[in-house]
């Protein structure tokens, strides 16, 4: 049938080029034998075209028609003197099964063309084809002798270390080429980062990155390859010691002085985006006091109050961000530093008339700023908190007026209007504006959405059980309003009440589910995983179930310090519930604990 084709006028009319694709199509699919004959085809029209050569060379291998690769072969030979066809020949003798004749061959090879540095190559790709990676060392080495230049076939000797896993040679290859090339640096150090994943890998790279800078005329170069080596194997400690060396060094790739602090600064950012809080605050402290005409001063502020925020420092936090705001009150970090106070005391002091006073402030100083929409919010929040619902209502409704264009921000306002409204037992009303959130669900928008997920769960709530256990969802409604006063006492007192009072109402497990939540917040932690059990033994067809497993394993590992037990609760979210929305959650938890245990 193929035969038939070549005889075909159309197909004859096809250029070579047509041909060719055709050729590489058949060869991807598998189909070797109709690569292979469309190659010979193209070879016989023009003997002397490499690519067709390697087409047919290729194909007769993977066939292995070593008669007729032999033959093809020796006939190159005939018609030239190129070494690299005697490499192939080498080649095909190996692979057929005679590797002392093919080492004759590529021996005289090398003899031959001792002076021709693509003899080298073509031996050396002819061992590295049939996995003779020491032997292909040794043509490359013999290479830089006799031609006498050590900075050839770098990157050769590099990839077939690496292959080899020997990283501790790669890195000396690398390290040899930027020495003469420093502009490279950035090729360099992405090479040498494709084999530093971990620090097991990383050790021996170490060795050689310290080994070299005494002898280096790049230290700066050298010494930044291992501080980025440090951070990639988030050995924090060691990175900000290389920093800070760094610190006072000229970098040679930057035409002119660079800005003071900006290593340190470099290493802070880095550190805390990766949650290393302590390192990163002593980054940001260092660039405070050692660098006074560092153009990163305020950055660093504001990194500082970052940094303690985050470790639950809050009265340091605040004194940070205060004076960052005092410094600089027109920098763009200056409306964030003011609503990162409004958060504290909101969040971790409960000290709700000066988070109303911030929120306030930052609504005052910077109306059209990117927090200020976000602080009405949270002082609707804080008026919940007091028990005002009326003026809680206001202020998640007030963002809807200021922005009526921007969907996102009105869902969210006609979201939390319609949670107060919950909370008063206004369950129509309610359901009115959480409709109105949930009828654009599964569209793709850009932003955080979490909200519009709250408006359908509370749907479902109210749906289910409006009609049926109404009296029991007015209960539950205001266990959420002690919830939202921090009232934790006369929280669980509301639910348990809940399940005494109506032991079959559809809102049990959600009850259950909240108080294992409440009992958890006030370290009663044997009576939340008891309630989280409750909820899985008495409810096995709960859509909470997987969340209450996730809870057990948290209380676990967060509460009573306990890794194993916390291991073995999270293992079962995996095995029972496996389309759970939490898998990728509990697969890193696992990881993370694993990661522990190794370390211990």
């Amino acid at each position: 049938m193929l035969g038939s084709a070549f005889n075909n006028p159309l197909f004859a009319q096809t250029d070579d080029s047509g041909r060719l694709r055709l050729a590489q199509d058949f060869e991807r699919s598998g189909n070797f034998e109709a690569a292979l004959k469309i190659y010979q085809n193209l070879f016989n029209l023009v003997s002397h075209n490499q690519l067709y050569y390697e087409g047919v060379k290729r194909n007769l291998l993977r066939l292995k028609k070593f008669p007729e690769l032999f033959a093809l072969i020796q006939s190159q030979i005939q018609q030239t003197n190129d070494s690299r066809f005697s490499a192939d020949l080498g080649n095909v003798y190996y692979k057929s099964g005679e590797p002392e004749r093919a080492e004759a061959i590529w021996n005289s090879i090398l003899s031959q063309h001792s002076q021709n540095s693509g003899a080298y190559i073509y031996v050396a790709n002819a061992m590295l084809d049939n996995q003779l990676y020491d032997s292909a060392i040794e043509v490359y080495k013999l290479a830089r002798k006799n031609l006498r230049r050590d900075d050839l076939f770098v990157f050769e000797l590099a990839n077939i270390y690496i292959i080899r896993l020997n990283y501790k040679e790669a890195t000396q290859e690398f390290l040899n080429y930027l020495e003469t090339n420093p502009t490279q640096f950035t090729f360099v150090e992405s090479r040498i980062a494709s084999y530093t994943i971990d620090a097991e890998q990383s050790r021996p790279v170490v060795e050689v990155l310290q080994a070299q800078m005494p002898r280096s005329n790049q230290e700066y170069l050298i010494r930044k390859l291992l501080a980025d080596l440090y951070l990639r194997i988030e050995d924090y400690a060691n990175a900000i010691l290389e920093f800070k060396i760094l610190e006072g060094l000229k970098d040679p790739l930057e035409a002119l002085n660079k800005e003071s602090g900006k290593e340190i600064f470099f290493f802070a950012e880095k550190a805390l985006n990766a949650g290393e809080y302590q390192y990163a605050m002593q980054a940001f402290e260092l660039i405070l006091s050692k660098y006074k005409n560092t153009p990163f001063r305020i950055r660093a502020l504001y990194g500082v109050a970052v940094a303690k925020q985050k470790q639950k420092l809050s009265p340091q936090a605040v004194q940070s961000y205060n004076e960052l705001i005092a410094q600089a009150p027109q920098s763009p970090w200056a409306p964030e530093a003011l609503f990162q106070i409004g958060e504290i005391y909101f969040l971790d002091f409960f000290e709700l008339d000066q988070a109303l006073a911030a929120y306030q402030s930052l609504i005052e100083k910077y109306p059209q700023g990117p927090k200020t929409l976000e602080a009405h919010f949270r002082i609707g929040d804080c008026y919940a908190a007091k028990g005002d619902m009326k003026s809680a209502k206001l202020w998640y409704e007030k963002p809807i007026n200021l922005n009526s264009s921007n969907s996102e921000i009105r869902e969210q306002g006609l979201y939390k209007s319609a949670f107060i409204d919950f909370l008063n037992g206004d369950f129509d009303p309610a359901l009115e504006k959480l409709n109105q959130v949930t009828q654009h669900i599964g569209q793709n928008r850009n932003g955080d959405q979490s909200f519009v997920n709250d408006a359908l769960e509370l749907t479902i709530l109210i749906e289910e059980n409006k009609r049926s256990s109404a009296e029991a969802l007015k209960d539950f409604a205001e266990t959420q309003k002690f919830n939202q006063q921090r009232k934790t006492a006369e929280a669980i007192a509301k639910l348990q009440a809940i399940l005494a009072n109506y032991p079959t109402a559809p809102i049990v497990d959600e009850s259950l589910l909240e108080l294992g939540d409440l009992e958890d917040r006030r370290g009663n932690f044997a009576a939340a995983i008891d309630y989280f059990q409750t909820l899985l033994k008495d409810h096995p067809e709960s859509v909470y179930n997987a969340l209450a497993q996730k809870r057990i394993g948290e209380t676990y590992e967060l509460g009573l310090g306990d890794p194993r037990k916390a291991y073995e609760a999270y293992e079962q979210v995996l095995i029972k519930y496996p389309t759970s929305l939490y898998l990728e959650e509990v697969r890193h938890k696992l990881r993370a604990l694993q990661g522990r245990q190794l370390n211990n």
